[in-house]
């Protein structure tokens, strides 16, 4: 089209099919004298490097939006797969964190004694964990030893992430009977009773409202402990588990990176 022996542009074959579907107007598939107006010509071509120039910043701009997307998931699914440090996940890790829900173990047992009278079922498991309460207390602070022993363990990053991790959750599932033990405290709910007197209904409505879900967790978290996996599927439990070794929930961390952008 004389683009080249005009202004010296090099023009390939795709600008250059461009240019003349533009400015061809009968259609003859050249262009003829009449119709190289090399002004108009200059300015149709300038257009069309815009528009591939936009074109290639929409593309990447796509590109980084899809990577950054790949990016967050992967995030997600290795938050949700794999807790940080130690992934050690032998015989000896398994049974410590089994062993860790011994603290909640315990205290959640005297919730379940008005349960336990009026459902014969639950007694031989009470059976097994009245003398394991026994022993604790019979060492003076031994609960709250136990309670801080686990703070320290927890925060000992040499040691396996499935141990610290279950450290953490028995710790949040002995703070949840927090409230519990402020209700019996206060005389709204009397767990006590004696061999000629069978706890109230309240008493059974409370103590299965209390014991149960807890023991429930327990027993989830020893199985999953049993299989060598983390067990994070407690809700608000699990969370507080994993933040307490420093992890962030993916949806709080993009609720923090929001706030900043906001900033």
């Amino acid at each position: 089209m004389g683009m080249k022996e005009f202004n010296g542009t090099e023009l390939d074959e795709s600008r250059a099919a461009q240019l003349l579907q533009a400015h061809d107007a009968n259609k003859s598939g050249v262009l003829e004298l009449d119709e190289f107006d090399p002004s108009r010509l200059h300015t149709t071509l300038e257009q069309i490097k815009s528009e591939e120039q936009k074109g290639e910043e929409t593309a990447r701009a796509e590109k980084a939006v899809s990577l950054e997307k790949e990016r967050q998931e992967e995030e997600i699914t290795t938050y949700y797969t794999k807790l940080p440090g130690n992934q050690d996940v032998g015989i000896v890790t398994r049974l410590v964190s089994v062993m860790a829900y011994l603290l909640p173990l315990v205290d959640t047992v005297r919730f379940g004694l008005p349960l336990a009278v009026v459902e014969p079922a639950l007694q031989p498991l009470f059976a097994l964990l009245i003398p394991v309460c026994q022993l604790f207390a019979s060492i003076r602070l031994g609960t709250l030893i136990v309670f801080i022993g686990f703070q320290a363990l927890r925060a000992n990053t040499e040691l396996p992430a499935l141990m610290r991790y279950n450290f953490g959750q028995s710790i949040m599932l002995d703070v949840a009977l927090f409230i519990p033990s402020i209700v019996v405290s206060t005389g709204l709910v009397p767990l006590s009773f004696n061999m000629y007197d069978a706890p109230t209904s309240e008493a059974v409505i409370f103590s299965a409202l209390t014991f149960l879900p807890i023991m429930g967790c327990i027993l989830y978290s020893m199985f999953c402990n049993i299989m060598g996996v983390a067990p994070r599927g407690i809700p608000w439990i699990s969370e507080s588990a994993e933040m307490g070794m420093g992890m962030v929930p993916p949806s709080r961390l993009k609720e923090m990176q929001e706030q900043e952008d906001k900033n």
